[in-house]
């Protein structure tokens, strides 16, 4: 009996301090905020649902519903992981030909 409380006291001491460790990240609704917060340390988009983040340039920085900003080295902390969903690069804008445009209209 004195050792299994002994053990539940150890165990208690060895789990809290992991415990604090994953308090989830301060989040903001700016990314203003975040840079206030975190000067040194590159902001992210994190995403509380799938527990992931994206960095600035990528696809869903930014533009998910329910995501928010947050520097990523608390992120990183709170158990967040990178997206890994680079944006896609986009094809230059063609201007579309317009009817009665072309040579014909010059003459």
């Amino acid at each position: 009996m004195r050792l299994a409380k002994s053990v539940l006291m150890i165990s208690l001491f060895v789990l809290a301090p992991a415990a604090a460790m994953a308090a989830d990240a301060p989040l903001f609704q700016f990314e203003q905020q975040a840079r206030l917060h975190c000067p040194g340390d590159a902001v992210v988009w994190v995403n509380p649902a799938t527990r992931a983040y994206d960095f600035q340039g990528e696809r869903w920085y930014g533009r998910t519903r329910h995501g928010a900003f947050a520097c990523r080295r608390e992120s990183d902390q709170a158990g967040y992981r990178p997206s890994h969903q680079p944006a896609r690069e986009r094809a230059p804008v063609k201007r579309a030909a317009l009817p009665g445009a072309g040579s014909e209209a010059a003459q």
